[in-house]
């Protein structure tokens, strides 16, 4: 990634690592900025209406524009201020439905894979019993939003059961 402004997406279902692999990503390229799209989901039910505000952050920054957005205040997670996504860096966009949200701006979409079993562990250990009562609802919209938008990455990155020991 040596061009001064380059967009990245990173797809995947819930635990597959999305928000880790971003991170490391942008350990690299400390000058990138990353849009979670769990900022943009208004609740466990809101997966399309968030990817759709994300495609238009998205959008305003392949036009140069600077957009702005309020990331969801979800429970057990402190309030957060308004974030600005600036034209003139790099950006990342992590999460689930990121490959549909970057179609024809990304410079590289990448696919997270991981077993369900090990996706659920993960998600509720992340989370904790916060999730646990909207895991089903919400693996049944992202088959939906896969179903109709099936993603087409650049690159599949497979996800082992332990990544520590992989």
């Amino acid at each position: 990634m040596t061009r001064p402004r380059w967009l990245v997406t990173i797809d995947g279902r819930s635990g597959s690592g999305k928000t880790q692999l971003a991170g490391a990503l942008h350990d690299r390229h400390a000058d990138a900025q990353i849009v979670h799209l769990d900022d943009l989901y208004r609740d466990w039910d809101g997966l399309s209406a968030g990817l759709v505000r994300a495609r238009h952050i998205a959008e305003q920054w392949s036009r140069h524009n600077a957009s702005t957005y309020l990331p969801t205040h979800w429970p057990g997670t402190a309030a957060r201020g308004r974030v600005t996504v600036t034209p003139d860096r790099p950006l990342i966009v992590e999460g689930v439905g990121a490959t549909w949200v970057g179609r024809s701006l990304a410079h590289a979409a990448l696919w997270l894979e991981a077993e369900r079993e090990t996706r659920r562990r993960r998600a509720l250990e992340r989370d904790g019993e916060t999730f646990v009562p909207y895991w089903l609802a919400w693996e049944l919209q992202e088959d939906a939003w896969f179903a109709a938008h099936p993603p087409r990455p650049d690159a599949l990155v497979p996800v082992p059961d332990d990544p520590i020991r992989g």
